[in-house]
């Protein structure tokens, strides 16, 4: 799993932080080895493991049907 590395904004780092130590929990109850998140979701998602985060949000966004690139102040799509 990716590691965190924040220089400035110490909110989005907390927020962050949070999210990764429930995912790693959730990993650890289920006794699943801890996959490369990261390079894996890129994969998938702009089909190239080293894509820049502005390649991944225009695959969300394409992918999603979205008027608008996701960033984290875009509030969450409700799930059915």
């Amino acid at each position: 799993m990716e590691k965190l590395f924040f220089q400035r904004n110490v909110r989005t780092a907390m927020t962050v932080g949070q999210a990764r130590g429930v995912a790693l929990l959730a990993l650890a109850q289920r006794a699943c080895r801890q996959p490369n998140i990261p390079l894996e979701v890129k994969q998938a998602v702009a089909g190239y493991g080293g894509a820049d985060k502005n390649q991944v949000q225009q695959m969300v966004r394409a992918l999603l049907g979205l008027a608008e690139i996701p960033s984290p102040t875009t509030p969450p799509m409700p799930w059915r």
